[in-house]
């Protein structure tokens, strides 16, 4: 009895908790869908922090910003399929089809490379526009961010 007490205690509890979280969703541009920020902010945000970075120069900032605008247009097109193809994993799984698991896996997988490759070709896009020193600069944020100690856990300890 004291057992089933507890469990609902910590149930309710918790439910209380995670009802007080406010739940930020990304935007997917033209569907209304989501209450994070729009890509023009992330865009914003994005080459601001480079700017200060980097010390990037008007021109820069402009053509990073077409850049970046490009990049996270086409993620959003991505990550607004990978909600479909989850629910496709549920039904699957549901109805014990392992084809139509297969099948929705295979293109979260296929979204999920599309979202990381737009963003790796506005970086290389970005790279190619810096000079020398910016671009030392930036190579070292990005081993900082994709480094050996980053990303799948398969790196060296510090």
């Amino acid at each position: 009895m004291k057992k089933t007490v507890l469990l609902a205690l910590i149930l309710t509890l918790s439910l209380a908790a995670f009802a007080q979280q406010e739940m930020i969703l990304p935007t997917i541009p033209g569907t209304g869908h989501g209450n994070g920020p729009s890509t023009a902010q992330i865009v914003s945000v994005e080459v601001k922090f480079l700017t200060a970075l980097l010390g990037l120069t008007q021109a820069q900032q402009d053509q990073a910003t077409v850049l970046f605008t490009a990049a996270e247009t086409a993620k959003a097109k991505f990550a607004a399929d990978i909600p479909t193809q989850e629910a496709a994993v549920t039904k699957a799984i549901l109805a014990n089809d392992s084809a139509g698991i297969t099948k929705a896996t295979n293109a979260i997988g296929a979204d999920t490379a599309g979202i990381a490759a737009a963003d790796a070709n506005a970086q290389k896009d970005f790279y190619q526009l810096l000079t020398a020193d910016q671009k030392l600069k930036y190579a070292a944020l990005l081993v900082g961010e994709f480094g050996p100690s980053h990303g799948s856990g398969h790196g060296h300890a510090n």
